[in-house]
């Protein structure tokens, strides 16, 4: 066999072992996965990926294989490493002789190492996210075309960590939105097709003093009053494909769990999500406004009382006194 098919089946093996070592995991699991079926494939000792921690001048690692065992993930500094010029968006390679290159960074000499190999990892759209990095107590020799493949790990890399930030970003973004809703004062529902409860904030909980987990995907129908099933009629065949919201403020009433009815005051505005058309219900229980109101007036009669009080005291010890 001739060394340039020698050379194109260990390609083929090394993109092999990393497509199987890598395939059904995502994630942490699928960054730890990559490092040691990369370091298997280059044949090195270590191989980490990272991604930049709060700024462009630190980066953490996201899974760190040194020879036999993973290593704990550490955050470090980029001034004047090794690491430095990759993270601005270039590969590099330093065959042999790259600890004397770097005295700033004393690590590479007490491990020993000699020769490193890093390739930025990207978005789609080409932002630096993070780098995958190898190297070795050893020189380290590839053909352009080895270093080509070590690119495309690199790609699968980023794909994978944009789309770990991506969850990330998301799921805490429905953490900040649950928060807000569930601190509302007013009930929050969102209805879907059918009618079927799609939210139920702390609100609506509390309101129709029923559980979320108890209506959620099922009919909202329980909670209609004659008027409101009308007014939701109404809307859904005259407004909602327009996107109009309507807001009923008075006269309207709805059913707690236990049946019981109470006057509301509702705003009903439309929602889409892609192709789904959702309704959202905006809805304030009257009875508890006007509570509030009559304890208002509870506590300024208490607070005058107490004034009243104060002021005869102070006369009293002034009568006293003289």
């Amino acid at each position: 066999m001739s060394d340039s098919s020698e050379q194109s089946q260990t390609i083929q093996n090394s993109l092999r072992f990393i497509y199987e070592g890598t395939a059904t995991a995502t994630g942490p699991a699928f960054f730890q996965a990559l490092v040691r079926a990369t370091a298997h494939a280059m044949n090195v000792k270590w191989a980490f990926v990272s991604e930049f921690a709060g700024s462009h001048e630190r980066v953490r690692t996201l899974a760190y294989w040194a020879g036999s065992a993973f290593k704990n993930n550490v955050e470090y500094q980029l001034d004047g490493t090794v690491c430095e010029r990759v993270l601005q968006g270039e590969m590099s390679y330093y065959p042999c002789d790259v600890a004397p290159r770097f005295p700033r960074e004393p690590a590479l000499q007490e491990l020993g190492v000699e020769s490193y190999l890093a390739t930025p990892i990207t978005t789609q759209a080409g932002d630096v996210l993070g780098h995958l990095a190898v190297f070795d107590v050893k020189p380290m020799m590839f053909s352009d075309r080895e270093l080509e493949v070590f690119k495309i790990f690199g790609a699968r890399a980023g794909a994978e960590l944009e789309r770990s930030q991506a969850i990330a970003a998301l799921q805490q973004s429905e953490t900040r939105l649950a928060t807000i809703l569930d601190s509302a004062q007013d009930a929050v529902i969102t209805l879907k097709e059918g009618q079927r409860i799609e939210l139920f904030n702390k609100a609506a909980e509390r309101i129709f003093r029923s559980p979320a987990e108890q209506v959620i995907g099922k009919p909202f129908d329980r909670f209609l009053s004659h008027q409101l099933r009308q007014v939701l009629s109404c809307y859904v065949d005259n407004n909602s494909s327009q996107g109009q919201k309507v807001w009923a403020p008075e006269g309207i009433t709805a059913l707690r769990a236990d049946g019981e009815e109470f006057p509301i005051e509702v705003t009903i505005s439309p929602l889409s999500v892609g192709k789904e058309r959702l309704l959202t219900l905006i809805l304030r229980d009257v009875n508890e406004r006007e509570h509030a109101k009559q304890e208002i007036r509870r506590l300024q009669d208490v607070n005058l009382m107490l004034k009243e009080d104060l002021s005869r005291e102070h006369r009293f010890m002034q009568i006293i006194g003289n």
